[in-house]
């Protein structure tokens, strides 16, 4: 029987050997636990990494999200100003920074006036490490 230790075991002379059967292997051996721990390490450091993307993204996202509250913030309070107000002529404009977070926002705006309508373009600028920009617009009649 493969599973089975047996061993002989010696008898008086003469009368032969007798062939004693053992109950099989239980248990795991060393080099099957090493396998099995290093596979559970392997998966616990990409989840490890998986965790760290993830907290960056939730990062970067929570900075666009800042920035493009600012953005509307601002095009909404150009967007409410009478038509002939001095802050709507044609031109750019920086309007300062916002700390949020340890960030820090530049923001700016242009207008461009055509016939009888101002675009109006907000720019807000941050860098996390990394430069990164969004613009938002709209148009409103003159």
């Amino acid at each position: 029987m493969p599973n089975e230790r047996s061993f002989f075991s010696p008898t008086p002379a003469g009368s032969g050997s007798k062939v004693i059967s053992s109950p099989p292997a239980r248990g795991y051996s060393l080099i099957e636990v090493l396998i099995g721990i290093t596979l559970l390490a392997i998966g616990l450091l990409a989840l490890a990494g998986l965790q760290a993307t993830s907290i960056k993204g939730n990062f970067f996202s929570n900075n666009v999200t800042q920035a493009v509250y600012i953005s509307q913030d601002e095009l909404e309070y150009l967007t409410n100003l009478p038509a002939d107000h001095e802050k709507l002529a044609q031109g750019k404009y920086d309007r300062g920074r916002v700390d949020h977070s340890g960030v820090t926002y530049k923001k700016q705006y242009s207008i461009e006036v055509s016939e009888h309508l101002k675009k109006i373009y907000c720019t807000v600028t941050w860098n996390d490490g990394v430069n990164h920009s969004i613009t938002l617009s709209t148009s409103r009649r003159e």
